[in-house]
């Protein structure tokens, strides 16, 4: 008789079915991991900035907004009224700790709050605003931010991602690294949560200065007019919100539900703004 030799027809060694019905399931699973221990690794990040004390955050984060990726205008008498302005929303806000205000010279319709205290108004905003009031709604949303922690969340959810990447990747790896100038911004977006709350914030601080909250909604406005032109210019307001529209409505609500008058004074015309 010939021999003919062959597998056995059972091998705990040999799988039975193809690779990928195997390989699919773990993938799944390890995204899933992976998935719970950054919203994990998050909601802690979210506990931990609370217990940050603003002067030590100062002393962590000293470097002055001149050394980030955008060019600062020199002091200047306009430098000095956003200064003031916000020292007195400040008080508003009651924040005791003192925030540095800095322009960016770009055309970007943009407000940066960035760790350490900083405030960056982008030169585009400043130019797009006819009056103090609305700059002043835009300053106190960003020190609403401050107020509540969140420049710390975003950067420090920031921060979970890069590491999750760097072990994934590498920390040479192209994600890494489109990934690292986002956090070292504090750039990421604000729930629409916490945008939410820092509108409140804001509005309060507005009345709380001009005892009416009238021309709260002029930035927004003009970001309607802009986008209806065809221009459009990205705000980190808006990356995370429902449409300006929608946005406009909200505040009025707002305001009505709070009873804060609105449109009973004119607003204070900016002789630092406008191009």
């Amino acid at each position: 008789m010939d021999y003919s030799p062959k597998l056995p027809e059972h091998n705990v060694n040999v799988s039975q079915g193809h690779p990928l019905a195997e390989f699919f399931p773990l993938l799944v699973a390890t995204i899933v991991i992976f998935l719970v221990v950054v919203g994990l690794a998050g909601l802690l990040v979210d506990q931990a900035v609370t217990y940050i004390d603003p002067e030590l955050e100062s002393e962590l984060f000293a470097s002055s907004p001149a050394q980030y990726d955008f060019e600062v205008e020199a002091s200047s008498e306009r430098t000095a009224f956003l200064q003031g302005l916000a020292d007195e929303l400040r008080v508003c806000m009651e924040m005791p700790y003192p925030i540095t205000l800095a322009i960016a010279a770009s055309p970007q319709i943009n407000a940066l709050a960035l760790p350490g205290g900083h405030v960056v108004g982008f030169s585009g905003l400043i130019d797009g605003m006819s009056w103090e009031n609305g700059l002043a709604f835009v300053l106190a949303h960003e020190l609403a931010h401050f107020k509540h922690r969140d420049h710390l969340r975003g950067m420090g959810r920031g921060l979970v991602l890069v590491a999750a990447s760097a072990v994934i990747s590498g920390s040479s790896s192209a994600l890494t690294s489109m990934l690292t100038p986002a956090v070292s911004l504090g750039a990421a977006s604000y729930s629409q949560s916490r945008e939410a709350a820092a509108d409140a914030a804001a509005l309060e601080a507005l009345h709380c200065k001009y005892g009416d909250v009238g021309g709260a909604e002029e930035l927004f406005r003009t970001l309607e007019q802009v986008n209806d032109d065809g221009i459009w210019s990205e705000a980190h307001y808006f990356s995370s919100h429902p449409e300006l529209g929608e946005r406009i409505l909200a505040l009025q609500q707002l305001a009505e539900d709070r009873q804060f008058a609105s449109g009973t004074k004119a607003p204070e015309p900016c002789h630092f703004c406008g191009n």
